[in-house]
This record gives C-alpha cells, structure tokens and sequence, in this order.
C-alpha cells in the first residue's frame, strides 16, 4: 500500500521544477536565458540578448546557490538569477548582419511546446509586433522548431565574436 510520503515523494521527483517567469529588457529583440540543470546551484546561469539596434549584451550569474529545499523548488526571479547587465554592450552587430537576424527572427514558427526544466535549457524568447514569444529547449535536443536561431548563436561564437564577460578594470 502506498503511503502518502511515498506518494508526494514520486511526484515531487517527476514534476519538472518550474522555470521565474522572463524578464525581457525593454528594447530586446531576442534573450537567450540558459539555465543550469535544477538543484541548488544556479551559479552557472547566464543570459544573452540582442537589443533592437543589435548590440549583443549578456549577464552571468556570479555565486547563486540555493539550499533551502523549499525555496530551491520555488520560480522566484531573484532565486535564478544575480547577473547584472554590464553598462556597455559585448559587441553590435554589422547592419547586414542585423538585417539577417531580423529576418530570422520574423521567419520563427509560433512555439508548439517547450521542453521541461528536468535538466539544462534554454529559454529563447523573442520580441514581434504580436509580442513576445517565447520557447525553452533542452540544452541536450539539437533539433528544434527555433534550430536556426541556435545555429546563428553558435556561428556568431564560432568566429570569436563574443567569449566570456568583460572582466572589470581597476586602476
């Protein structure tokens, strides 16, 4: 016979934690939020976004570990997130190239589903006339109705246009 532990037990387990709501910055023209598989450590959460005029800006989150059982389940921004967003832009965008990524952008299918937060994931939101529209995809599912919108990310990467945040300077 299954005791009520045992049941609040397995669904606690196979219910996928909840992912804060988006926040989107005004002027934003697409946020990339990649999220670390659920537990207490959101240390390695970051977020990238392109804003209107295609400026790339992106915040990493610095220690953020959550040990209270509890709080660890809740969807509370500030429990995902302590990143800032630095005062000036990684790199912007050519015209052309920003031109390419609107094209992109207006060429998005409307999500059909999102994947849930059981492991690593991204949550690729964009910003239209209609809106925004927003998808999450498993950091492991290379196959998405957004595909070309992660392969303009990673051919952005792959010719060293953005690495890691601007470290501070002092002195």
């Amino acid at each position: 016979m299954m005791t009520l532990y045992t049941l609040f037990f397995m669904l606690l387990c196979c219910t996928p934690s909840p992912l804060p709501p988006p926040r989107i910055p005004t002027g934003t023209l697409v946020i990339k939020e990649s999220f670390q598989a659920p537990g207490p450590d959101r240390s390695g959460n970051w977020w990238g976004r392109f804003d209107d005029s295609g400026c790339f800006w992106e915040g990493h989150n610095s220690s953020l570990v959550v040990t209270d059982e509890l709080l660890s389940k809740s969807s509370a921004y500030l429990l995902y997130w302590n990143g800032v967003e630095p005062e000036n832009p990684w790199f912007c965008l050519a015209p052309t190239q920003l031109a390419a990524l609107q094209t992109l952008i207006e060429a998005l299918p409307k999500p059909s589903r999102s994947a849930p937060y059981r492991g690593p994931v991204d949550r690729w939101s964009i910003i239209g006339p209609d809106g925004p529209k927003s998808v999450v995809i498993s950091a492991d599912d290379p196959s998405s109705e957004w595909q070309a919108l992660t392969d303009l990310f990673r051919l952005l990467s792959s010719v060293s246009v953005w690495g890691p945040s601007r470290q501070p300077t002092f002195g």
